[in-house]
């Protein structure tokens, strides 16, 4: 999918130096799964055992002796990212994201005529009508990353919404940036550990974190929510 409205020669706005060191921390964050490196100790000297002594079976130095269970996960890529794919990048209250255009229903600017639903957490700004169907606004800001988001009221007016979810959801965006082709290697993926399993990876040149859409559709069913209100 191409938002044809856009403008092929936007360039990525600077983002200040405080949201770079916040994309910082998320970076060492990806990086942590990452096994230290250790130097190898000194094979001791091999001695005979005295006879009519047993000795038990020493395993192969290039046997690991950590159950493969155990060990730390690697990163996980999403199958939409093995091949090469275009990302949307986008920004909410002075935070960069980025979505794969494939996971995207459709693109919607925004309406002013949202019907505000009682009781919804902070991040939930009321339904939009779309195509015949109900979307959930969603600001991705105060949702995943409440303590790095403003406190008071939205200071600009969101300028589109990117549905997903099967037009369940919509992300709202004060401002779409250009489409960016990437290859799987362009990422610093995540190990999905922790609370920030919604966090695809990072994306260092473009200095925005790539959304997982299908983790972030799951956090958003009522199951998921139930009890959560207050993200």
């Amino acid at each position: 999918m191409n938002p044809g409205h856009k403008n092929p020669n936007v360039r990525l706005s600077e983002p200040d130096q405080e949201v770079a060191s916040y994309l910082q921390v998320l970076l060492n964050e990806v990086e942590e799964y990452r096994e230290p490196v250790e130097s190898a100790a000194p094979a001791p000297c091999p001695q005979e055992a005295p006879a009519g002594v047993q000795v038990p079976e020493v395993p192969d130095a290039d046997q690991p002796l950590v159950p493969e269970e155990s060990r730390e996960p690697g990163p996980v890529i999403p199958a939409w990212a093995r091949e090469p794919f275009q990302c949307l990048l986008f920004e909410i209250e002075g935070l960069r994201f980025a979505v794969p255009l494939s996971e995207l229903n459709s693109i919607a600017e925004w309406k002013e005529e949202l019907t505000c639903l009682p009781g919804q957490p902070q991040w939930h700004h009321g339904i939009l009508e779309h195509r015949g169907r109900k979307v959930g606004v969603v600001n991705t800001a105060r949702l995943l990353m409440p303590e790095r988001a403003a406190a008071d009221d939205l200071a600009d007016t969101p300028s589109h919404v990117l549905v997903f979810g099967g037009d369940a959801w919509g992300l709202m965006c004060h401002r779409l940036l250009s489409p960016v082709m990437l290859e799987p290697g362009d990422v610093r993926w995540s190990s999905r550990r922790g609370n920030r399993r919604w966090m695809a990876g990072v994306l260092p040149d473009q200095l925005c974190v790539l959304l997982d859409l299908d983790v972030l559709r799951e956090m958003l069913s009522p199951a998921a929510r139930s009890g959560t209100n207050d993200a």
